[in-house]
């Protein structure tokens, strides 16, 4: 039989797949809640060391702006008042506010409180009861907790070892509030580190790996109260550099003198281990509930030896 004519090749279509990706990729661009092209430059307006990862609204005294600009403050403009960044070749309004010009002439509204005043600090006894009731409820749930598993609690009633505690809790708390910006250690070479910094920075940090204790700087680029060319902010930096220093110190004397000469009572034949835990309400539901969903907390608490001891302490500071 006759062979058959050659058939010319059609051009090879797009996948009608990727064609459409493609184009929504496109359309996807041009959201208004897309961020913002210009923002995204890598080693030149690309931003990824802010603290925060949405930013929703913004207030003030007199008004309040919803964000419809890309939920990511890196990559959205912050014009709240014309004139506006332009979008697509038109002007945008990114910030749209709660009360616009003409509802404010219009309607007139005042704040629940024009000054906002700030409780005088709580009485010592009061405090201290506080805590104690704190520590007593905290107990309760254990017991509560390891009886439901037929396992008995017993606790520490050693007074030394609760200021033992109570010191080394104020001690967290005073590092808690210091800025890690400016911590001398972060600017020291690692092997330079003095024993004394090594033990400052694996409490901090939780590990005692090399590469938990040096990346704990927040800011990537630097904290900007450390701008050299500012200089009211220059004592700030000073101040925390010292505090850092000092505390480092105090933690040496509570590691060497305080565990050397006044050690921590321990029963024969036991070995003390803890974890402290931070929170930032004393209301001691939410503290039991907090606890409860705290795995290291339950694994102490579930401890199979039914002759385990444990001890509770709390200290409470003001914000």
């Amino acid at each position: 039989r006759m062979p058959k004519p050659k058939s010319r090749v059609a051009p090879k279509q797009a996948n009608p797949r990727e064609r459409a990706r493609l184009e929504q990729e496109r359309l996807r661009t041009r959201l208004r809640v897309a961020p913002r092209a210009e923002m995204l430059q890598a080693d030149q307006t690309l931003v990824d060391w802010l603290p925060y990862d949405t930013i929703d609204v913004v207030f003030n005294m007199t008004n309040l702006w919803a964000n419809r600009q890309n939920h990511h403050p890196a990559c959205i403009h912050y014009n709240f008042e014309p004139p506006y960044e332009e979008q697509f070749g038109k002007p945008m309004v990114g910030w749209e506010p709660l009360i616009s010009p003409e509802e404010a002439d219009e309607y007139s509204f005042s704040p629940v409180e024009k000054e906002v005043t700030i409780d005088p600090a709580l009485a010592s006894e009061f405090v201290k009861r506080r805590e104690e009731a704190m520590i007593s409820e905290m107990e309760e749930n254990m017991r509560a907790s390891r009886g439901k598993m037929g396992m008995d609690s017993n606790f520490d009633r050693n007074k030394d070892n609760y200021a033992y505690l109570r010191r080394f809790l104020e001690l967290l708390e005073r590092m808690r509030k210091l800025d890690i910006d400016f911590c001398p250690c972060m600017s020291t070479p690692y092997k330079e580190w003095s024993e004394a910094e090594h033990f400052m920075m694996s409490l901090r940090c939780g590990s005692k790996e090399k590469a938990a204790k040096v990346a704990q700087c927040f800011n990537k680029y630097g904290s900007a109260f450390g701008n050299p060319a500012v200089d009211r902010y220059r004592a700030y930096g000073d101040d925390e550099a010292a505090a850092w220093t000092k505390l480092a110190k105090d933690l040496e004397v509570f590691r060497t003198t305080e565990t050397g000469h006044h050690q921590f009572e321990v029963q024969k034949g036991k070995v003390f281990s803890g974890v402290p835990i931070h929170f930032s309400t004393s209301d001691r539901e939410e503290v039991r509930g907090y606890l409860m969903e705290n795995e290291e907390y339950r694994r102490m608490a579930g401890h199979k030896d039914q002759d385990a001891t444990f001890i509770v302490q709390c200290v409470m500071f003001p914000l």
